[in-house]
């Protein structure tokens, strides 16, 4: 057992032998880990658990501190001690979410958001990309807003979605959740493929660009009605030029595969990417391409239920 890391941080061998007869996923982040064994211990007390439920973490049936015998006991002192080693070895310092906008929008679009405790937001700001650039290669522009050398989970909506695809594949992040988004080339709708061989949107400038995405908005995702001012806000807010460029990098995107890790949930109402193109992990029933904010709530209890 010598040598057992938790958190990061070396466990002396009374601790290890704690990990080990508890069958703790020892390599957990320390905060998620941290947050399970609360979690667990205080609805073992409280007798919260039903008769058949376990939880997920260490398998366990519900059971009565009275009712328990010494083997019983002793595994839940054995629980007890290792929330105290967590307190005492482990790290405090919050996990980096980072949120991954859209094309016209901003963290303005996550305002609906609320990340438990033990997690801290973090918002990407974008830059114009250069001229015929890569998504790839655009995501690994944003790379220095990250940091790598701790535990972080990626979000990304949209557009923000497809970098935090590209980024799984160069980075360790501990989940990445994208939200009304594509994987891959094969799951964007024909009117973004077909551009790659008839690049319609190159013909207009990129003020008549952005100009029509206001009337796209309204049309396509007729939902955005519902926060019309901050759809309208953000979307005024970003640089035509930014806009442009970007279409012009999803329309190229030429991604195959993708990470299984990734934990992609879509609306069934998505008239910009549309469900039947897609394969997600979680649907949303009658959710936009502008669920993050018109269904905000919602989508804040996904995201934190797979973090």
């Amino acid at each position: 057992m010598s040598g057992m890391l938790l958190g990061g941080k070396k466990l002396p061998n009374y601790a290890a032998r704690t990990v080990a007869l508890c069958k703790v996923p020892h390599n957990l982040p320390y905060l998620i880990l941290r947050r399970h064994i609360c979690d667990f211990l205080s609805k073992i007390v409280s007798g919260k658990f039903g008769e058949t439920a376990c939880p997920r973490l260490f398998n366990l049936p519900y059971i009565c501190p009275k009712q328990l015998d010494m083997a019983g006991k002793k595994r839940l002192l054995f629980l007890a001690s290792l929330f105290f080693i967590c307190k005492i070895y482990g790290q405090d310092k919050p996990i980096n979410v980072y949120f991954f906008p859209g094309t016209g929008s901003d963290e303005r679009l996550f305002s609906k958001i609320i990340l438990p405790v033990g997690f801290e937001a973090k918002h990407i700001a974008y830059h114009v990309p250069e001229r015929r650039v890569e998504l790839g290669k655009y995501a690994i522009s944003l790379l220095p807003q990250i940091d790598t050398t701790q535990p972080f989970v990626l979000v990304g909506v949209s557009v923000g979605g497809m970098i935090c695809t590209e980024l799984a594949d160069l980075t360790n992040p501990h989940k990445t959740i994208i939200i009304s988004s594509a994987k891959c080339r094969s799951e964007l709708p024909w009117q973004y493929r077909f551009q790659k061989y008839i690049p319609i949107n190159k013909l207009f400038g990129a003020r008549l660009v952005k100009g029509m995405s206001f009337v796209a908005q309204a049309v396509v995702e007729p939902d955005s009605r519902h926060e019309k001012q901050v759809f309208d806000a953000m979307l005024r807010s970003r640089n035509a030029k930014y806009i442009k460029r970007t279409v012009n990098m999803i329309v190229n995107w030429e991604r195959k595969s993708y990470s299984p890790n990734i934990i992609h949930i879509h609306g069934t109402k998505d008239h910009t990417l549309p469900l039947k193109n897609i394969k997600p992990t979680i649907i949303v029933k009658d959710g936009s391409h502008m669920m993050t904010l018109t269904k905000g709530e919602e989508i804040s209890a996904l995201i934190v239920e797979n973090l």
